[in-house]
């Protein structure tokens, strides 16, 4: 079974100490799937370690990244693939042990602009 959830993320980044952006977008978490791009260039990104130890934090990397539009977590091992494609581009596969998580990104204001 796959599980919705939807979150805004925001992020803050601080230039040159004056200014500051805040980048927001409304992701779908699908549960127990990971996501198989439909081409190997459209891959952007493959990250390990701290910088995403946790689910939020591919998240929040897929955010960071602005052509990033699908992420896949892999949970036990720490890593986030990030892709340039819509997940229904390419293929998801279902896992029943609960490993990984594809990320969605459905909405992107980098301005951060409240409407």
């Amino acid at each position: 079974m796959v599980y919705f959830k939807r979150l805004l993320l925001y992020i803050t980044f601080i230039t040159n100490n004056v200014h500051s952006q805040i980048r927001q977008g409304d992701f779908r978490i699908f549960n127990n799937v990971e996501y198989i791009g439909s081409m190997p260039n459209n891959t952007i990104a493959n990250l390990t370690g701290q910088s995403v130890s946790v689910l939020s934090k591919c998240t929040r990397r897929c955010l960071e990244y602005t052509l990033c539009q699908t992420a896949t977590y892999y949970i036990q091992i720490q890593r986030c693939l990030l892709y340039r494609e819509k997940y229904g581009i390419g293929t998801l596969n279902y896992i029943n042990n609960g490993t990984a998580s594809v990320i969605s990104l459905t909405y992107r204001n980098p301005l951060g602009n409240r409407q």
